[in-house]
């Protein structure tokens, strides 16, 4: 442990140092791991695990890949986190509540607000409920409406939250009432229906709505050529076929929302087409091709 305390000590001083724990297994290599990271963060360092398998399919340098990704999450954890701080103070200084249902007062108000809102959905796990985040973007989407400013009503409308089922937040609503500001068959109202067809189907169960208005925002995608908007309203259709236990359908669309995602480099959006493809087919009976897609995820 002194050897492994003295590099430490090297690191924190700006000199960088690899050092490999070897020997069989049950000797102690992941509690000392452990304790020198215990270790390393009482003396102010971030410590990053990643973790190796034996087992077949493990992607290359998965250790790697692991450790970059919390580091990654963690950034983006923390950027929120200092924006939530940033919008809440600017809202006080204005004697804004920061809770409520009441419409922004003015533009500047509404800004913070849908600022904050968006902090809010970003945070809203480990500090605020959804719904909280929701309510405040409703205000600053009520002045927005009032104003007459439809970008950025819009903008509140279309911002993505992930919907829960069985939980309504009234965000249809919402929707429908920014789907009343934009020309009927826009682009807008493309993006629009696909947030209100996704927001139909999981919260509301209204599987004949939802339907109904993804085949609407997909029309519009394809004549605009926005596969950006195809790729989406495809993935998100997918999850909402496999519930309604429509397994041919959900492996269909995933199929192709894989194919855009993968053409557009959308990593996001093409683990969560190929997680609806794997519980097709694992549903459908065909393990193998299910495994592919659960290692692809990966």
């Amino acid at each position: 442990m002194a050897v492994l305390t003295s590099v430490l000590d090297d690191a924190l001083s700006g000199q960088g140092r690899l050092v490999m724990l070897a020997g069989e297994p049950g000797i102690g290599k992941t509690r000392t791991a452990q304790e020198l990271a215990s270790l390393a963060e009482a003396k102010g360092a971030q410590v990053l695990w990643g973790r190796c398998y034996e087992e077949e399919g493990t992607p290359p340098y998965w250790a790697w890949v692991q450790a970059i990704r919390s580091y990654v999450q963690g950034v983006a954890a923390y950027a929120w986190d200092e924006a939530l701080a940033h919008f809440e103070r600017g809202l006080v200084a204005r004697d804004v509540t920061l809770s409520g249902t009441e419409a922004a007062s003015d533009e500047e108000a509404a800004a913070l607000l849908f600022g904050l809102g968006r902090a809010r959905v970003a945070t809203t796990e480990p500090l605020h409920p959804l719904q909280d985040a929701l309510d405040t973007l409703r205000r600053a989407f009520d002045y927005y409406v009032d104003a007459g400013d439809v970008e950025h009503a819009v903008a509140i409308a279309e911002y993505p939250y992930f919907p829960r089922f069985g939980y309504s937040y009234g965000s249809s609503q919402l929707v429908a009432r920014a789907l009343s500001l934009v020309p009927s068959g826009s682009h807008a109202a493309g993006r629009l229906l696909f947030r209100y067809g996704l927001i139909l189907g999981v919260e509301e169960g209204d599987s004949a709505g939802a339907r109904e208005a993804m085949e609407s925002a997909f029309a519009i995608a394809e004549r605009e050529e926005d596969t950006d908007l195809k790729m989406r309203i495809l993935a998100a259709s997918a999850r909402l076929d496999r519930f309604g236990l429509g397994m041919e359908e959900t492996l269909r669309k995933s199929q192709r929302a894989i194919e855009l995602a993968v053409r557009l480099k959308d990593l996001r959006t093409e683990a969560a087409a190929r997680y609806e493809a794997g519980i097709a087919l694992r549903n459908m009976g065909d393990l193998v091709e299910s495994e592919k897609h659960a290692a692809a995820m990966l």
